[in-house]
């Protein structure tokens, strides 16, 4: 069995997408980010938020957004298996450029296809996502607000009862020791401040709550824009790679014969202690072009297949390498 390097090495493949993900992780953050300027915006002049309105408001930039990255991803890795192809001349494996024309129209089609189509459906899931966090940030935020209230009010009352406990003996002995005097100027502050804060919250409650709701969304916004380049960028790249395996595979004798005949796809996971172990388990699996991997379980076509499930495909880095048999 002749292993074919048609892509580039797992490493360097990782690396590609770790390049792109970087550029795409900022612009990703930028867009939720914004999100949440608008949710606390609106939440400090309304004093409430419709995180569906928010949501679908936002969808337009996202779509935008995912072709932008899908059309990157495309254009870095759609050319893989040629690139290698042409260092396999002396070989018989040359390909002419009538049958080079007729992969570059079909990948230019099924790349078409797949932005448009993958850019509706991510962008109905990641909608869906944004509304559900912008209604938790709510929730987290009313529920902050309202618990540090209560803190500053039993801080308040415990500090007025210590402090009538000491007037109380300045009134019996008519004199205070140095501790006791220090003891009641600290807790005449601490009242003071603790005034001081209730009147900045209760004086405009809707901008403290907003606040709250910001800085929740943009905390969670730093793994969810990793989250979403890596899965986005990692699906795209496997696709794209087995879209011009395919095409290949439909060239010329030589390569109908090396593509169909003898061709087949091997899951090659990255084997690190990021990498899960049903993906691990899964590193060595061969089948055809057109089959599909099993992988904990479930049929994917390609590492970060849509068609799995959320907790399988989700940061995987895994690849397809493809040999001869």
């Amino acid at each position: 069995m002749t292993q074919i390097n048609i892509s580039s090495s797992a490493k360097s493949i990782d690396i590609k997408k770790i390049k792109l993900e970087a550029k795409y992780n900022s612009e990703i953050k930028k867009y939720l980010d914004i999100i949440a300027d608008v949710s606390s915006s609106i939440y400090a002049i309304r004093g409430n938020l419709n995180a569906n309105e928010v949501s679908k408001n936002a969808k337009p930039e996202l779509i935008f957004l995912l072709r932008s990255l899908y059309r990157d991803t495309i254009k870095i890795f759609d050319n893989s298996s040629r690139d290698f192809m042409k260092d396999k001349k002396a070989e018989g494996l040359n390909i002419s450029k009538e049958d080079n024309e007729m992969v570059n129209q079909e990948i230019s089609e099924s790349s078409l296809f797949y932005v448009n189509n993958q850019s509706e459906i991510q962008s109905d899931e990641i909608s869906k996502t944004n509304e559900k966090k912008i209604e938790s940030a709510v929730v987290f935020a009313l529920l902050f607000i309202n618990n540090k209230i209560q803190k500053l009010n039993s801080d308040k009352i415990d500090a007025q009862n210590q402090l009538l406990s000491i007037n109380q003996e300045l009134d019996r002995i008519g004199e205070l020791s140095i501790a006791l005097k220090l003891k009641k100027k600290k807790l005449e502050k601490l009242i003071k401040d603790v005034d001081k804060n209730l009147q900045k919250i209760n004086s405009n409650r809707n901008l403290a709550i907003s606040r709250e709701i910001n800085k929740k969304l943009k905390e969670l916004n730093v793994a969810r824009s990793k989250t979403i380049s890596a899965q986005e960028i990692g699906a795209t790249e496997s696709f794209i790679r087995q879209e011009e395996a395919k095409a290949l595979s439909k060239t010329n004798a030589t390569y109908r014969n090396v593509f169909l005949s003898r061709s087949r796809k091997r899951w090659n996971a990255i084997l690190d202690n990021r990498t899960r172990e049903a993906h691990a388990l899964a590193d060595g699996q061969i089948r055809r072009l057109d089959e599909d991997f099993i992988v904990d379980g479930e049929n994917l076509s390609f590492p970060r297949d849509p068609r799995g499930s959320i907790g399988n495909i989700i940061n995987c880095r895994c690849i397809i390498d493809y040999i001869l048999v």
